[in-house]
């Protein structure tokens, strides 16, 4: 592409009155840079240009001697040259020219950023990352084109270190098109982290399936039997998912595992709708298993390793761990004593992950919390009752607040 930049610098210097020496000493250069400049032999950086602009009143455009129609022309031409190659490498090259003709066309800019990611390996390049930054900066602050600016986060999530990745996330993972999730599939499908990728796959199929295994807890039906139906599809679902043969109501073989939270989560509310049908025999055999499935889990030694013993989740592995610091907020008649809380933290996790608070929560104090498990209410005085309610509360162990 041929610019009149060199015709109309030293139009505009002369109109200013200064010679070459003179501008070269307001823009902190060398007299032979500007008149490499004038003779069309090199053009400024594209940094330079915005710094001339200002000093000659003028804009980048009119500086570089571009009128409309031949700048819709050229950008056109542009754009036929990319359309032309597949190599990555002449695209680089020619964003970089187009970057450098036209550097507030946002679209080149943004172009340009994604594509030094896979031209010049940004990741052990500091030049080209310096780059990448200075573009990308460039077009989330002044771009308002969504598109463009989740094109240049989506490249500097796989081009930077975990700690500015992390940055980003915190900054920009938002929404349905740009998740914390799609942008680290992302990253890792990039730098090839398979295993990574493989993690926060099987992490996100485990929240799907404990997400739709709970929905009938917030399913707005109000028919017993309908409820009921749920809540026993979904336990036999865990107990097909870790291979469960012969299970018991809420427990599946009784075996603790990450699925233990779902478990008794469903087990309770299923126990509370047949004692809204006042089938009292049922409700206690799913409580009798239910308690002692809590009883377990709460007794879990420091450091007991738990998976979701299911093919495909096999990478997520927690080893349990424990406190007294949280403070109960579900009955008043707890006052100021503390509960064992559990945590299952993520073994060796390949990627940044928290730990996990599981026990107790107000889905498990069904037997001992008068205030928000109402459907028991017509049984609570029974010594059966009382006597699991006696062994829930001793299982949550309990201490007193410093």
């Amino acid at each position: 592409m041929k610019l009149n930049f060199a015709e109309k610098l030293r139009t505009l210097r002369r109109g200013k009155n200064l010679t070459q020496e003179q501008l070269a000493d307001l823009l902190a250069v060398s007299v032979q840079t500007v008149s490499r400049w004038e003779n069309e032999i090199t053009y400024p950086d594209v940094e330079m240009l915005p710094v001339l602009a200002e000093l000659f009143e003028t804009s980048v455009d009119a500086l570089l001697g571009v009128t409309e129609a031949l700048k819709e022309q050229q950008i056109s031409g542009f754009w036929e040259k990319l359309n032309r190659t597949e190599s990555s490498r002449e695209r680089t090259d020619i964003l970089r020219e187009a970057h450098r003709a036209f550097p507030r066309d946002l679209t080149f800019s943004a172009r340009l950023c994604s594509s030094i990611l896979y031209s010049d390996a940004p990741v052990s390049n500091p030049e080209a990352l310096h780059e990448m930054r200075t573009l990308a900066d460039d077009v989330l602050v002044n771009a308002s084109d969504v598109y463009l600016r989740e094109e240049v986060i989506h490249a500097l999530v796989c081009a930077e270190d975990e700690e500015r990745t992390e940055a980003l996330l915190a900054k920009y993972a938002s929404g349905e098109s740009m998740t914390r999730s799609s942008l680290l599939r992302y990253r890792y499908g990039y730098r090839k982290e398979f295993d990574k990728e493989r993690y926060l796959s099987q992490q996100e199929t485990a929240q799907a399936l404990s997400d739709h295994l709970l929905g009938g807890l917030t399913d707005p039906s109000d028919n017993p039997d309908e409820k009921i139906a749920a809540y026993r599809t979904a336990i036999a679902m865990i107990d097909t998912l870790t291979g469960c043969t012969n299970p018991n109501p809420v427990s599946g073989d009784g075996v603790p595992d990450l699925w233990c939270g779902v478990r008794i989560h469903l087990g309770n509310r299923m126990a509370a709708w047949y004692a809204q049908k006042n089938d009292r025999e049922t409700v206690y055999e799913i409580l009798e298993d239910n308690v002692s499935f809590f009883e377990k889990v709460c007794t879990m030694d420091k450091g007991t390793v738990l998976t979701f013993r299911t093919p495909g989740l096999s990478s997520l592995v927690c080893e349990v761990d424990y406190d007294f610091t949280t403070q109960p907020n579900c009955d008043a008649d707890y006052g100021k004593r503390l509960y064992k809380t559990l945590y299952f933290n993520p073994v060796n996790p390949p990627i940044k992950t928290h730990s996990n608070a599981f026990f107790p929560t107000p889905y498990t104090w069904a037997l001992t919390d008068r205030e928000c498990w109402s459907e028991f209410d017509g049984m609570r005085d029974e010594p059966r009752f009382q006597a699991l309610a006696d062994r829930m509360t001793s299982a949550i162990q309990w201490r007193n607040a410093e």
